[in-house]
């Protein structure tokens, strides 16, 4: 549905300058910064209908990914990972389209959940939200958010991360951190999701943010990465990224 399958972030050729020198058979670009970073597991997959789940047969003329798919696939992953045994913590991290995709399924996630059980899994979860955006319309008309979010809407291709963002931060109270930068030429000024939360930070605990000067998009920027080490570093040993 994007712009990247599991087999890119193995490709040892594929931007091999965000891949800090990693040994080939390792994940590259942001999966493999994280790797490096919290050296613990991390978990990808791909959307139902891409790279390895694509459709065979008389099957790849159906309707494959859309925006309530891939929200369906996150909710599953998380909910495998959540129920892995020796993790304690969970990271749940998206770039990109991903972030919102990540955004959304956590917060449906718990609130599918009864008051204790969200509680405790709550306690486990981290989001990292990088690269990404408030809703996936404003990316394309970010001067008119309100049109925007209404002809997404229409033509099925609208994913509203920020109501769901507003409900993780100031109602479940799920530690989160939000990576953007300044000079993203694909998620403008306008459609950015720290722009909601850029004056929160001081406000709630569990809510940081960091606005990188550096360009780009996507993968892990070198201070996103320091950044976003200082955050983590000392959680716990067992702890997974999804």
């Amino acid at each position: 549905m994007n712009g990247t399958t599991i087999s890119n972030f193995f490709d040892k050729d594929r931007l091999a300058s965000t891949s800090h020198g990693l040994p080939d058979g390792q994940p590259t670009e942001t999966p493999g910064n994280i790797q490096r970073i919290l050296g613990c597991p991390v978990l990808l997959y791909d959307y139902t209908g891409t790279g390895i789940n694509k459709r065979a047969g008389l099957l790849r003329y159906a309707p494959a990914a859309t925006g309530e798919t891939v929200i369906k696939d996150a909710m599953a992953v998380l909910h495998t990972a959540l129920n892995q045994p020796g993790i304690d913590n969970i990271t749940l991290m998206g770039s990109s389209l991903g972030g919102g995709v990540a955004t959304v399924a956590l917060e449906r996630y718990l609130s599918n959940l009864g008051e204790d059980e969200a509680i405790r899994t709550k306690k486990r979860l981290t989001l990292v939200n990088h690269d990404s955006y408030s809703t996936t319309s404003r990316v394309v008309i970010p001067q008119f958010p309100e049109f925007a979010d209404t002809l997404g809407w229409l033509c099925g291709a609208h994913i509203d991360a920020a109501t769901p963002m507003k409900q993780l931060v100031e109602y479940h109270k799920v530690n989160t951190i939000i990576l953007s930068r300044e000079s993203d030429h694909t998620i403008r000024k306008g459609s950015r999701m720290y722009e909601m939360f850029a004056n929160a930070a001081a406000k709630e605990s569990h809510l940081s943010w960091y606005h990188s000067k550096l360009p780009g998009h996507s993968g892990l920027s070198e201070d996103q990465a320091a950044f976003l080490k200082r955050k983590m570093r000392d959680g716990s040993e067992k702890e997974s990224v999804v």
